[in-house]
C-alpha cells in the first residue's frame, strides 16, 4: 500500500511539474559546487540537497523542494495588511538577554501568543542578524526569509503551534529545547493538505547576548510518514503509520514524565 501512494505521489509531482514547469525546473536544474554534499533526511536515507536559487531555502529533500514549486506566492497575503506579517518589524532593535532562563521564558511567552513557528509572526529583536534554519528536508538563512517561508506553507485559517515545554537544554552549547504540537494544514496551489497531528522537538542555539543564532527542527514521525499521511489520509490507520499526536495536555503530561520521544520510531514500531 506505502508504494501504491509513493507511485501516487510521484504522478502528483509530475502534474506539478507540468503545471510549473521553469519553478520546478529552477528547484532541481544546476547547484552550486559546494553544495555537493549528501545529507541524511529524518528518515535516516541520504538526500540530495536542491538549490533553489539565491535568498531562497536549500532542499535537502528533492520531493519536498519539488512540492514548493506549488507553494503561494511571496507576494501574497501574508503580507497584506491583514497578514501574519504585517505586525512584524524586521528592522527593530536587538534586545540581548544573557541569562538564559530569562531567554527561555521570553522566547516560550513569545511562541505562546505568536504561534511564529506556523504563523511566521516572530519577534524578530530575539534573533540574531545570523540566524540559520534547518529541518530533516529544508535549511535557509535569515529571520525574514523564514518568517515568509513557514506564513507561505501554512494555512493561516487552520494551522496551530501549541506549546508542551520551552526550557534550556544545554546550558554549555547555549541551548534551549521547545516541544510542541503541530497540526493545520499546508498550502499546496489552491488546495489545502491537511497534516497529521505531530510533534516537533525544536533546538534554539543562543549567542553570548541570548539571541537565537540557530534553530533546528526534529520530527517524532519519519519524514515519509508526514508525506503520504498528508496526500492520503487514510494511510495513517495502515500498519507501520503512526498514530496522530494527543491533545495538548496529555503531551504536557507525557513530557513532563520524560516520555515523549525525541527520534521517529520505526516502520515496526521499534
Amino acid at each position: 500500500a506505502v508504494r501504491a501512494m509513493a507511485a501516487l505521489t510521484v504522478a502528483a509531482l509530475a502534474c506539478a511539474a507540468a503545471a510549473h514547469p521553469g519553478r520546478l525546473g529552477a528547484l532541481v536544474g544546476a547547484r552550486p559546487a559546494g553544495l555537493s554534499r549528501r545529507f541524511r533526511t529524518c528518515t535516516g536515507r541520504p538526500a540530495a540537497r536542491v538549490w533553489a536559487g539565491p535568498d531562497r531555502p536549500e532542499y535537502e529533500n528533492p520531493l519536498v523542494g519539488a512540492l514548493s514549486a506549488l507553494l503561494p506566492s511571496a507576494k501574497g497575503p501574508e503580507r497584506t495588511a491583514g497578514g501574519p506579517l504585517a505586525s512584524v518589524d524586521f528592522d527593530a532593535p536587538k534586545a540581548p538577554e544573557k541569562d538564559l532562563d530569562k531567554a527561555a521564558d521570553r522566547l516560550r511567552r513569545g511562541l505562546e501568543a505568536r504561534e511564529w513557528f506556523v504563523t511566521g509572526n516572530i519577534m524578530p529583536e530575539l534573533f540574531s542578524r545570523n540566524f540559520r534554519f534547518k529541518d530533516p528536508d529544508v535549511s535557509l538563512e535569515g529571520v525574514r526569509a523564514y518568517a515568509e517561508g513557514v506564513s507561505r506553507l501554512f494555512d493561516q485559517g487552520t494551522s496551530r503551534a501549541e506549546i508542551v515545554a520551552c526550557r534550556v537544554a544545554d546550558r554549555a552549547a547555549r541551548r534551549i529545547l521547545v516541544v510542541w504540537r503541530l497540526s493545520g494544514a499546508v498550502c499546496l496551489g489552491p488546495a489545502r493538505v491537511r497534516l497529521k497531528p505531530y510533534v516537533v522537538f525544536t533546538d534554539l542555539v543562543c549567542d553570548a547576548d541570548g539571541l537565537v543564532e540557530a534553530q533546528e527542527d526534529r520530527f517524532s514521525i519519519p519524514g515519509w510518514d508526514i508525506l503520504l499521511s498528508a496526500l492520503f489520509p487514510f494511510a495513517a490507520a495502515l500498519p507501520g503509520f503512526a498514530a496522530p499526536a494527543p491533545p495538548l495536555e496529555e503531551l504536557i503530561a507525557l513530557e513532563r514524565a520524560g516520555q515523549l520521544r525525541e527520534e521517529p520510531a520505526s516502520a515496526d514500531g521499534a
